[in-house]
């Protein structure tokens, strides 16, 4: 992973890379369709948010899509919001090619995330950036390890060393697109920060 080179979408759109980081990553890794964002609501997020107003009372979350890349190749990537108002991030995906697992990436990937976060925040007005980071994963209780790419126990293991506790709630995706179903087997997880706005 050290000679990763990383670019967020939104600041440097690329659709030949968002496209095939859509083919290659996200298919085979989401193939319950209604885990799967389609990707025009991606391209709408990505140009919404140049010019969007942040300071409105209901403003839009601020998307970005980081993605690690070596030479043609892509490594992994993580997809995320800032939502204004409560000052948070929410991670929505979060992933890395098959060939690049192992290596630490996801953590690399998920700092990567909460500095741009932070940055946001910070350029928002609040001192210390951005207060805490939600991110969805599927719950192990609800989904077996045949029906996953990676077991979601595992995955539950990876984020609690990251600093993530799963939220004791129930928690229901809403339906990504108008053809699809809400998702009901997923879990919230929170990582809030030590500087958190009191």
């Amino acid at each position: 992973v050290d000679n990763a080179l990383f670019f967020d979408l939104q600041e440097r759109f690329d659709e030949c890379m968002l496209q095939q980081f859509y083919d290659e990553l996200m298919i085979p890794n989401f193939p319950n369709p209604d885990e799967l964002e389609p990707i025009d609501n991606w391209r709408n997020m990505i140009q919404n948010a140049q010019g969007a107003d942040y300071t409105s009372e209901r403003p839009p979350p601020d998307f970005h899509l980081l993605v690690a890349m070596d030479n043609d190749n892509i490594m992994g990537g993580v997809v995320l919001e800032y939502h204004t108002r409560p000052n948070c991030g929410l991670v929505t995906y979060l992933l890395v090619s098959e060939k690049y697992r192992g290596r630490g990436l996801a953590n690399i990937l998920m700092h990567a995330a909460e500095c741009t976060l932070d940055e946001i925040g910070t350029a928002r007005g609040h001192k210390h950036g951005c207060d805490a980071v939600m991110l969805e994963t599927n719950s192990a209780e609800k989904v077996k390890r045949e029906d996953d790419v990676i077991d979601p126990a595992m995955r539950h293991g990876i984020f609690t060393k990251m600093g993530f506790a799963m939220a004791g709630l129930d928690y229901v995706q809403p339906a990504l697109s108008e053809d699809g179903n809400a998702c009901r087997d997923l879990l919230l997880c929170a990582y809030i920060k030590p500087n958190m706005t009191r």
